[in-house]
């Protein structure tokens, strides 16, 4: 039976070719342009999936009611202190500066520095990262020690082992002492250097941190927002009325399709685009495999017109 079939379909190509060569590619068109699409769906769904212990990890943002403003951008000291009486297992931060950007000097050259922030010793708990040269705990640890990304090493110094290589910034001169693989495309994150977040007294009116919390796993985060929520605009916002500022969580895998603001790291995708990107993957293989049947049908219509003339005529099954 199947030796049939495949003689059958092997005449059919001999004798219409044009029209075999067309169905399959049209077919073929179609499913490329499907998987590309689920591909595209995919990637962005998978976005900090890789992150350690992401299925715990929050990002503390803020919404300014008045303003109408949503910001990702919270007070570090304030929510290490809301933290102790809690299930919080951890807490990170990426902290700006402005003595960490503009116009840094190397070899006599200078160059214009982005993305680079102070940060603490836990950032590998948070964060995924490949360290390629030197000691990253090392360079958190001290002042005046810098670790790199491999393209800004590259970009800097020409080489991506930089060790022991120096950035100047004013009157204040940074060692490179690590240099960590460039970050993957799909997380949030972007930072392209790191220095160490220095021990300073609390202060409250700093809004400059990118604050990530780990709950453990049995934790009840609803109620553990509700708390933060209450506990945390009293020590920063404690002359402002109530309901001035609300503090949210945003879970880390979904922090790339579902938040707007304006000050996140890098510019976020959208969910539903990730939705419309799905959806067409569908409908192009519901209209590939409606196409392909159709004209296999048609083929097949032109063929049972022919086999019936033959017949009429005298023609046996040989």
């Amino acid at each position: 039976m199947l030796t049939s079939y495949l003689s059958a379909a092997l005449r059919a190509f001999v004798t219409h070719k044009q029209h075999f060569l067309l169905n399959v590619f049209g077919l073929a068109v179609g499913l490329a342009a499907a998987i590309l699409m689920a591909l595209f769906a995919r990637f962005e769904a998978s976005v900090d999936a890789h992150q350690p212990h992401f299925e715990h990890t929050y990002r503390l943002s803020q919404h300014f009611r008045e303003m109408g403003v949503n910001a990702p951008i919270t007070n570090y000291y304030a929510a290490q202190e809301v933290a102790k009486n809690g299930a919080v297992e951890d807490i990170f931060a990426l902290k700006m500066h402005p003595r960490l950007s503009g116009d840094f000097s190397a070899h006599g050259n200078y160059y214009k520095m982005k993305d680079l922030f102070a940060t603490g010793t836990n950032i590998t708990d948070f964060v995924a990262l490949d360290v390629l040269f030197g000691d990253l705990q090392r360079t958190l640890s001290a002042p005046n020690r810098i670790a790199l990304s491999e393209h800004e090493a590259i970009r800097i110094f020409g080489q991506a082992n930089a060790i022991g290589e120096t950035l100047s910034k004013g009157q204040t001169t940074y060692t490179v002492t690590a240099v960590f693989a460039d970050l993957q495309d799909n997380t949030h994150f972007a930072f392209s250097g790191l220095v160490a977040m220095q021990d300073e007294n609390p202060n409250y009116q700093l809004n400059n941190f990118y604050v990530y919390v780990r709950f453990a796993a049995d934790a009840d985060i609803k109620a553990e927002q509700a708390r933060f929520a209450e506990a945390y605009p009293e020590l920063v916002y404690p002359d402002q009325s109530l309901g001035f500022v609300t503090l949210s969580f945003e879970h880390l895998p979904g922090i790339h399709l579902h938040s707007d603001s304006r000050y996140e790291l890098k510019e976020n995708g959208s969910y539903t685009v990730v939705l419309i990107s799905f959806s067409l993957s569908i409908l192009l293989i519901v209209l590939a495999a409606f196409n392909f049947i159709n004209m296999s049908i048609a083929q097949s219509a032109k063929r049972a017109k022919e086999v019936g003339v033959r017949k009429a005529l005298g023609a046996s099954k040989a």
